[in-house]
């Protein structure tokens, strides 16, 4: 009896620690309005800049999301990772991060071909943002919930 509670200790220690990628994660604050602002300026070079131009314009943008992720990896104490098991209380919250885009998108294609660039422009800013915000306060969430399971 003794060895399956010391089996049952090991497996939750192991558990804890595959989890610290996820719980030890911390979203700066400044990131929703940093995505929002940066989906605007994307958008905006889309519908209002061509040749050459809007192609430097879509390689600053990628090089600006590079350096971001760079960066947060860097500065990061632990870092999830998508390789190994990720805990039940982030599946929810990070299928709705990557469904987001999905229907954000082609509403944003539809304002800008319709109405106008700038109104996609907007309109994907602001959502984008707010869904970054959302998730991470869900992330939040998630991680004092699992927190909590592991304890």
């Amino acid at each position: 009896m003794e060895s399956n509670e010391i089996l049952r200790q090991e497996l939750r220690e192991a558990e804890r620690g595959e989890a610290l990628g996820w719980t030890g994660y911390r979203f700066p604050a400044w990131t929703p309005l940093a995505m929002g602002v940066w989906a605007t300026t994307f958008t905006l070079g889309l519908a209002y800049v061509d040749g050459t131009l809007g192609t430097v314009w879509s390689l600053v943008h990628l090089v600006v999301v590079l350096g971001y992720l760079g960066w947060d990896h860097r500065t990061q104490a632990a870092y999830p990772s998508y390789g190994g098991t990720v805990p039940r209380e982030y599946h929810r919250p990070t299928a709705a991060l990557f469904a987001a885009p999905v229907v954000l998108i082609p509403v944003a294609f539809l304002l800008g071909y319709y109405v106008a660039g700038w109104v996609a422009a907007v309109f994907i800013g602001v959502t984008w943002g707010l869904a970054v915000w959302l998730y991470n306060r869900a992330y939040a969430r998630a991680s004092a919930a699992v927190r909590a399971r592991l304890a």
